[in-house]
């Protein structure tokens, strides 16, 4: 579930819509209404508190990335300056 995944420490979420790429793969077995996909930015977004949500029938987990990564890269290198608990490293630390 979405909360799990955010008890998990998951930070980004994409929702889209699946669509059959041929008669080879899974049936669609419904369509989500745009307002199906307001409530679950919502829920995600206020409840959940994920740090960036994108959530529209043809959202791709590279939709937007650059620009995820971006905001959140600078949002999170804030944090670690105030020394805020759980921000990530204002660098990535080399492994060894």
């Amino acid at each position: 579930t979405l909360a799990e995944m955010r008890s998990w420490g998951v930070n980004i979420l994409t929702v889209g819509q699946y669509l059959q790429p041929s008669k080879k793969h899974l049936p669609i077995e419904r369509y989500y209404t745009p307002q199906e996909f307001a409530d679950i930015k919502s829920y995600a977004e206020d409840e959940l508190h994920f740090d960036w949500v994108e959530c529209a029938p043809l959202v791709r987990s590279s939709y937007h990335a650059a620009q995820q990564v971006r905001a959140l890269s600078a949002v999170y290198r804030q944090l670690y300056a105030k020394g805020t608990p759980g921000a990530l490293p204002a660098e990535p630390r080399p492994a060894g």
